[in-house]
């Protein structure tokens, strides 16, 4: 695993987004599946129920999306991958230390780069800003660099 994937790019990937272009041809270029952790799976599914109810999709575009990613998982296009949680929630509360008070990090992005840190990628792939700042922070090359 050289890479993770943030779900500011799934996302992008399964609903009508300023960067969905941008998020299909980063994802083609990649050479392996997405890695693809229970976070991921809870939170991009979350995100495009709430995308119906900020009626930006309707329920019917919501149901296709969620197959979508089910036939994404059951095709292997997404690696499915469950890091230690207990490693995971040890380094999170280390970055909530070192940069939470300066920088206003979410907790989910403190997640998402804790596991990118825990699996021992070099690359994080995300299009939030405050989050890519916490990935470089960190040590992660952040691309696509926001």
């Amino acid at each position: 695993m050289r890479a993770y994937v943030d779900t500011s790019v799934l996302s992008a990937l399964f609903l009508p987004e300023t960067d969905s272009a941008r998020a299909a041809e980063l994802v083609q270029r990649m050479k392996e599946p997405l890695t693809f952790t229970p976070l991921h799976r809870l939170e991009l599914r979350n995100t495009i129920r709430l995308a119906v109810l900020r009626r930006r999709i309707t329920a019917l575009q919501a149901t296709a999306s969620l197959h979508r990613q089910e036939s994404h998982e059951r095709a292997g296009l997404f690696m499915p991958a469950t890091p230690m949680w207990n490693d995971v929630y040890a380094r999170a509360d280390n970055l909530s230390g070192d940069y939470s008070a300066r920088s206003g990090c979410r907790t989910l992005d403190i997640l998402h780069v804790a596991s990118a840190l825990t699996f021992g990628v070099r690359e994080f792939y995300t299009f939030d800003q405050d989050q890519a700042r916490l990935a470089r922070a960190a040590g992660l090359k952040v691309i696509p660099a926001t």
